[in-house]
């Protein structure tokens, strides 16, 4: 998939209108995509099947993370500590509900920890546009990354 077109489907995930329906329980969805994984919670069917154990998915994110569990892979690891997570989503539980400060937490919304992308290219946020925000709790140090805001040029 070209960036743009990734671009665009993440825009269409912020858009206020929803035109697809499930047809059985009413829920919106801006992407069409996601209407089709929807109604996989209410047929049941989980297309996607572990070559190893037979375990079957409804979406092949579950697939690549639990095949993980055959090889013992674990990817993602926490900058702050050792620990090694076997998907993005348990690294980012571990750094806000383990690493992170009660106090920290509130005031940092889910979509300001980094992407996955940058947990792996740490060195590269500055020439993205990213700043680096450090709190001066106990040790170790919290590291955070947010996007600066960018104002467009003026017209002329």
């Amino acid at each position: 998939m070209s960036s743009k077109f990734r671009l665009k489907t993440h825009l269409a995930t912020h858009a206020t209108e929803k035109p697809y329906i499930c047809s059985i329980c009413k829920k919106s969805f801006s992407i069409l995509q996601n209407l089709n994984v929807h109604l996989r919670t209410h047929t049941g069917e989980k297309p996607f099947s572990c070559s190893t154990c037979g375990k079957t998915f409804a979406q092949s994110s579950g697939l690549t993370a639990h095949k993980r569990k055959h090889t013992g892979l674990l990817p993602y690891q926490c900058v702050l500590c050792p620990r090694k997570f076997r998907t993005f989503g348990h690294l980012q539980y571990h750094i806000r509900h383990v690493v992170l400060p009660k106090e920290m937490v509130k005031l940092v919304p889910k979509n300001h920890l980094m992407s996955e992308q940058e947990w792996r290219g740490i060195g590269v946020q500055q020439s993205q546009g990213w700043v680096h925000y450090m709190t001066h709790q106990p040790e170790p140090h919290i590291l955070l990354f947010r996007r600066k805001k960018t104002t467009p040029p003026e017209k002329k």
